[in-house]
């Protein structure tokens, strides 16, 4: 079995669900952590077959020609195999896009990960699909935990939209998946935003001041993020 790196932070956002946002998360971590104020070198390795975070970066750089944030690479998961240690040594944060699947080869990508971020929506018969997720994914967590290489499991709220049933839907499978499974919820998630859905490879919408809701909901996410990544 492989050890858990000593030097970077490999995590993915992932659930069986489609549509939930797995991907947009990823890009906007990515551009948070790798520009001030955390400034971390980060690389988001795309092994979805459907490579969305690729094709998005393939048109940024159309009309980009300063210095990229971060890497995005156009891997698949023989080659993260391969490439893993190189990773470690290079970067701080690794993030992996991964298919919305549970299978043999997402466990050989788990089985590198130190953090598996499990984003929930409301309503559309998405917790099933979630907590399906969550028991295989904390089936594994169970085996690497008394491997002595801990796997840290969250799920977290996305594209909530207040005052709605959405959110009463979102608020009650979160408790859920907390009564059922025991699993940690991040004490921020993301709203329904088009700053969200509009989201590119390379700006970042952190703040240490943010002012408007946008702004205000997505720092408090990702400082809730950043708060897991200490061992």
């Amino acid at each position: 079995m492989v050890k858990c790196f000593d030097v970077a932070l490999f995590a993915t956002f992932a659930n069986l669900k489609g549509g939930v946002g797995k991907t947009t998360c990823t890009i906007l971590a990515a551009n948070a952590y790798s520009q001030t104020p955390f400034n971390l070198r980060v690389a988001l390795v795309d092994c979805d077959l459907q490579k969305s975070a690729v094709r998005l970066r393939l048109l940024d750089l159309e009309d980009f020609d300063g210095v990229l944030p971060y890497d995005v690479l156009d891997w698949n998961i023989p080659t993260f195999e391969a490439r893993a240690q190189e990773l470690n040594d290079n970067f701080d944060l690794v993030l992996v896009d991964v298919a919305g699947t549970f299978d043999d080869g997402i466990l050989r990508i788990i089985n590198y990960l130190d953090a598996v971020y499990i984003p929930v929506t409301g309503g559309n018969f998405g917790l099933e699909a979630s907590l399906s997720y969550l028991r295989e994914v904390l089936a594994f967590k169970a085996q690497r935990d008394q491997e002595g290489r801990p796997l840290k499991v969250y799920a977290f709220a996305n594209m909530q939209r207040e005052r709605t049933r959405n959110a009463a839907f979102l608020a009650d499978e979160l408790a859920r998946v907390r009564a059922y499974l025991d699993v940690p919820i991040l004490s921020a998630g993301l709203k329904d935003l088009n700053a969200y859905r509009d989201a590119d490879t390379l700006t970042t919408l952190y703040s240490t001041t943010p002012t408007d809701p946008a702004g205000l909901n997505f720092s408090a996410w990702i400082e809730a993020l950043y708060k897991t990544f200490q061992r």
